[in-house]
């Protein structure tokens, strides 16, 4: 099967919207596993019949942002239910103070990592090594056939379509911050 490559000058391109595939309603807290689509390039490289596009707006003290994610709603298991109320609380309290030092001790302390992730962590958005997804989530989640979906559609030669899944807990930036 010949299969064209795609231009990697998209890279340089933002996101065309209107092109995102499916969409998947947003309630916060809301888990995903999944990419974060950074650009026109992962937007034309990446697909799978079982993910959706997330849209999800973070806002900090000086500016929003918009961040597009492409993935599946997976449910946590009720062990990481504190760990969801913590990053929202804490949240909530500091506003942009939430350090990612904080953040890998509480996952730390819950069996989790984002030692392979880190670089997506940003308020409203907190990532976790999909590896992990056995202690995150109850579910039956097969990464092999994901990885398998995505690599395999048959779209783009495989080099261009390799991505690492991630979850993703996303948060409500928009919450009034707590005053002491």
């Amino acid at each position: 099967m010949f299969m064209n490559q795609i231009d990697i000058s998209l890279a340089e391109k933002n996101i065309c919207a209107n092109d995102l595939p499916g969409s998947m309603q947003v309630n916060y807290p809301a888990c995903l596993l999944g990419v974060e689509l950074k650009n026109s390039y992962d937007q034309q490289r990446i697909l799978s019949k079982q993910f959706a596009t997330l849209k999800h707006d973070v806002y900090n003290i000086n500016n929003s942002t918009t961040r597009y994610f492409y993935g599946v709603h997976i449910k946590p298991s009720k062990k990481i239910t504190p760990v969801i109320e913590k990053l929202m609380q804490v949240d909530a309290l500091q506003g942009n103070a939430l350090t990612l030092p904080f953040y890998k001790n509480l996952l730390k302390a819950y069996n989790l990592n984002c030692s392979d992730c880190y670089a997506y962590f940003d308020k409203g958005v907190y990532p976790i090594n999909s590896e992990c997804i056995t202690d995150f989530c109850s579910d039956d989640i097969n990464l092999n056939q994901m990885y398998y979906d995505i690599m395999f559609i048959g779209i783009a030669p495989i080099y261009q379509t390799v991505s690492y899944l991630v979850i993703y807990i996303l948060t409500d930036t928009k919450v009034n911050f707590i005053k002491k």
